[in-house]
């Protein structure tokens, strides 16, 4: 879902925010395997197709999930 969801340069246009990467030809089962901390904002990943340019804010992060704890936080898109 991650990989789906990059906000990279790759992936999202920059002026439109359309997304440029077909979401089915991300495989099921691909998935992370690293994890890094952006200053103070943001988590950045790489995953097992090599791809890891992208810097999702933790307030993207919080938009993504849909866990209850996520649901009523500031920054979510339920609230």
């Amino acid at each position: 879902m991650l990989r789906r969801h990059c906000p990279c340069a790759l992936c999202k246009d920059e002026w439109t925010g359309e997304s440029l990467l077909d979401p089915g030809a991300v495989p099921e089962t691909l998935g992370a395997t690293r994890a890094d901390v952006v200053g103070n904002y943001a988590l950045s990943f790489s995953f097992s197709d090599g791809h890891g340019t992208g810097i999702y804010t933790f307030e993207m992060l919080r938009k993504l999930c849909h866990c209850k704890d996520c649901e009523h936080h500031p920054g979510s898109e339920t609230n």
